[in-house]
């Protein structure tokens, strides 16, 4: 199920899904269905930029989440190593 329906003709939008993620970025993050009805979530991280006002850091985190009505996490990672720009699922290293 898309995360919202686009009604090009009526101009008009619906949104039928939402997850709410914890950490604000302003431009670093990105957002997508992979399968099994999942959604990959990247919120890229910003130092100076956290909950905890000027001066702190939030995390780079990626998260997979279900794509049901109340979402469920599937897995988390967490980095203060840096900025991630976008985050991409991939299938198994190993054939």
């Amino acid at each position: 199920d898309p995360a919202s329906i686009i009604r090009h003709r009526d101009l008009e939008a619906e949104q039928v899904w939402e997850y709410v993620h914890g950490t604000f970025t302003g431009f670093l993050g990105d957002a997508d269905e992979v399968a099994g009805g999942h959604v990959l979530v990247c919120a890229g991280g910003v130092g100076g930029m956290g909950s905890g006002g000027a001066g702190s850091v939030s995390p780079a985190e990626v998260v997979e989440v279900s794509g049901d009505s109340i979402p469920e996490l599937r897995w988390q990672l967490s980095t203060y190593a840096g900025v991630i720009y976008r985050a991409t699922r991939m299938g198994t290293l190993y054939p």
